[in-house]
């Protein structure tokens, strides 16, 4: 069988890399936030994400009511870090 293209990503085509599937961030629109936590500490985890990456990757998964939250709590705490 003829093997599929690599991505610039390190995946395929199909969404696979390194032999398993390819997992994408949660989004989060405001609902279940300890269930949105614990999944996207889960996909740090998998995906290796270092500390201080933590916070810039989840203002890319977070919708509505949940990133005018972040908007908001930015303007208050200009030196912000995961833990926080």
């Amino acid at each position: 069988p003829r093997r599929q293209p690599r991505r610039h990503d390190g995946g395929n085509r199909l969404g696979y890399a390194g032999g398993r599937k390819r997992l994408e961030i949660p989004i989060f629109k405001g609902d279940d936030a300890y269930g949105w936590f614990v999944r996207v500490e889960c996909y740090f985890r998998l995906n290796e994400v270092c500390m201080q990456d933590k916070v810039d990757m989840v203002v890319l998964a977070m919708e509505e009511k949940a990133l005018n939250w972040f908007q908001w709590w930015e303007e208050q705490t200009p030196l912000r870090n995961w833990e926080e």
